[in-house]
């Protein structure tokens, strides 16, 4: 199901949408552009009408190859945006408050391949060429940020000890290789991997190392083993190969997880210090206190941050925050991080 916002959101979606243009059909070099790897159904982005794969080509009249696209970063208090529909290749101008459009933005396929750059690229961007088994650009980006170089592969040279045998990377790399048909190396990588890790790591990551070994297995005639390990990848992460894979060794049909909460009670009895507060003032912020004054309009937010404290993936989260009080904030109650 689709979530699409209510008619308050969407009022005030439209509120912070200056003006909307669509025109006619232009060819965009799809190197230099962002896609819309994924997108929400109550957001900005869906309310222009924008849909996954759709091109974000520039931002205030900057070509985005050029700009930081994590935009939430940067406040303003208006912004231009062009886009190219990939439905129909028709260009959407926005013009719009500095509200987050409710997108994440990635390289295109062709820009990965082109563009990524694999000593400080992050290693989840070539999960997208994984995704759509782009395997030969994949198994070359992969073996350079195994070896820690921008030089490309030669054959002999897949063959050499890898230079950084933890990244995750190693199980992109073997694969790749796997799936066109260099067996041997890709389970080699793969079973290191899984090793050096005792069968855990990233969800996704570990959940292709396992699928990948569960081919294996089955290529050489293990059947049970094979089935015990795309059972392990399951566990990980969903992953349609291998709940296909399951459901054809075994006949079990396995459907993607529901979140975590979902349906379930959430524990409500909690306190938390109050920010920037004096302790001897301030008893705190209770779960029970703040859906009482929670308007049937609102929203809570609350973040398990468990680890996830004083880091980047705390600053992402406050960054994204500020952006959402700043434009919404009568629908945002308040923010609860524990």
């Amino acid at each position: 199901m689709v979530e699409r916002p209510s008619r308050l959101l969407r009022q005030v979606i439209e509120r912070n949408l200056l003006e909307v243009r669509v025109g006619a059909s232009e060819e965009v070099d799809l190197v230099r552009c962002r896609r819309a790897r994924r997108l929400s159904g109550a957001s900005p982005a869906a309310v222009i009408g924008l849909r996954k794969d759709d091109l974000l080509v520039a931002v205030d009249g900057v070509e985005v190859h050029e700009t930081p696209w994590f935009l939430y970063r940067d406040p303003a208090a208006e912004r231009e945006y062009r886009f190219v529909r990939r439905r129909d290749g028709r260009a959407v101008t926005v013009r719009a408050t500095g509200i987050d459009l409710g997108a994440e933005w990635a390289l295109t396929l062709e820009g990965l391949v082109r563009r990524w750059d694999p000593l400080p690229g992050d290693v989840t961007d070539l999960l997208d060429l994984w995704r759509v088994s782009t395997c030969e650009p994949l198994q070359g980006l992969a073996w350079m940020r195994c070896m820690r170089t921008r030089t490309a592969s030669g054959l002999l040279s897949r063959f050499r000890r890898l230079e950084d045998p933890d990244t995750p990377a190693v199980v992109l790399l073997g694969a790749s290789s796997w799936k066109q048909g260099w067996y041997e190396q890709g389970a080699s990588h793969i079973a290191s991997w899984l090793e050096a890790h005792d069968g855990d790591g990233p969800p996704e990551i570990a959940a292709i190392a396992w699928l990948c070994a569960a081919r294996e297995e089955h290529r050489i005639g293990q059947r049970l083993r094979a089935i015990r390990a795309v059972r392990r990848a399951l566990q990980h992460a969903w992953l349609e190969p291998a709940a296909a894979l399951l459901a054809e060794w075994t006949g079990d049909v396995v459907t993607p997880p529901r979140g975590r909460w979902q349906t379930e009670a959430f524990p409500a009895a909690y306190v938390l210090p109050a920010l920037d507060a004096d302790p001897s003032e301030v008893d705190g912020v209770s779960f029970e206190a703040a859906l009482s004054d929670l308007q049937p309009h609102q929203v809570l937010l609350i973040v398990v941050l468990g680890r996830e404290r004083g880091n980047a993936v705390y600053d992402e989260l406050m960054f994204r925050y500020v952006n959402f009080a700043t434009w919404l904030p009568d629908l945002l109650a308040s923010l609860h991080a524990r």
